[in-house]
């Protein structure tokens, strides 16, 4: 039978119908890489994801929130302001003559930007457009830049919950 095994960094999973052939690989694994964190059953933390299979009602539900939660508290601003879009008008207005954005601030826009790429390609793609104008923006961030990306977390910290995929199995 199949055994299928995908990973990503430190982010494993693997799948066979017979448990005895997982507990053989996970063994095998605990040998050369000491200290794993391994979860069985029916709910599982991967790449962000967290992913609930419900066996009476044979569906997967795949959440972002917690992550996109995660985020919101990485960010550690008030994004408690009511937006009624991700993006203002001026999203793609750049300002030249701008102030550069302090230093310990352009690590955690970086950041922030990167994990919302992934959220934006998985769960949130009404927050594209603006994600991939903050990608663009990184090699020469400015106060209006760090606006936008706060306009942005108000409207994920506001709409958490949209972010929510359901599929059936």
């Amino acid at each position: 039978s199949q055994c299928t095994i995908s990973w990503y960094v430190d982010d494993n999973k693997i799948l066979h119908k017979d448990p005895k052939v997982v507990e053989m690989l996970l063994e095998e694994l605990n040998e050369g890489f000491s200290g794993l964190t391994i979860t069985r059953g029916d709910e599982h933390i991967f790449l962000g994801m967290k992913i609930n299979m419900l066996r009476k009602t044979k569906e997967v539900r795949i959440s972002l929130n917690n992550y996109i939660q995660e985020t919101i508290n990485d960010f550690e601003e008030d994004v408690s302001r009511m937006v009624a879009s991700p993006a203002a008008s001026w999203l793609f207005h750049v300002n030249n003559k701008a102030k550069k954005l302090e230093s310990e601030k352009v690590d955690k826009f970086h950041s922030i930007v990167q994990k919302l790429l992934w959220v934006s390609q998985r769960a949130r793609p009404d927050c594209a457009t603006s994600v991939a104008f903050l990608c663009s923006r990184v090699q020469s961030l400015d106060v209006e830049d760090w606006k936008k990306l706060k306009r942005l977390m108000c409207y994920l910290n506001q709409t958490i919950e949209d972010s929510r995929v359901i599929g059936a199995t």
